[in-house]
């Protein structure tokens, strides 16, 4: 009766490995997420780049569809050709889209919304203390098993 007993905590060990190792994915996840949209999110709302209008002029076959490209002119004047454009409308050419510049992206201005960046940021935490607190009880189980596993040697 000992083997099947410690065959059955060996078993929930490697479960509880996964759940900790689950932990550790959704909390990884979501820190490159944060990285990842931080960038757009910051340019479309102007915190950071150029502004001015980009005037689509072609689009380009990509992994995830279609990308946009377009001549930038900033508000000031300046011009620059060929950029590719982040936004979620057609890629009709002559269409002109207010948008932030930053590097050789063009990012669609968007109005502040504090509702939006709430929900963003309250997804964003929820989801990363979920993976730490699923960390955390992986690590306190997988601890009491070993315990359990060495009282039982």
């Amino acid at each position: 009766m000992a083997a099947s007993e410690s065959e059955r905590m060996a078993a929930a060990g490697v479960a509880y490995g996964l759940l900790l190792l689950g932990g550790l994915l959704i909390t990884a996840l979501s820190i490159l997420g944060m990285f990842i949209c931080a960038k757009g999110w910051a340019t479309a709302y102007g915190t950071i780049g150029t502004p001015g209008t980009v005037t689509i002029t072609h689009s380009k076959a990509a992994p995830r569809g279609l990308y946009c490209y377009g001549d930038f002119r900033s508000d000031r004047g300046a011009r620059t050709p060929d950029v590719r454009v982040e936004h979620s409308g057609s890629c009709t050419q002559g269409r002109q889209v207010p948008v932030h510049l930053v590097g050789e992206t063009a990012y669609v201005a968007t109005q502040w919304n504090w509702w939006r960046f709430v929900s963003t940021v309250l997804f964003t935490v929820s989801f990363l203390l979920f993976g730490l607190m699923t960390f955390h009880f992986g690590v306190e189980f997988v601890g009491s098993i070993s315990k359990y596993r060495r009282r039982a040697e």
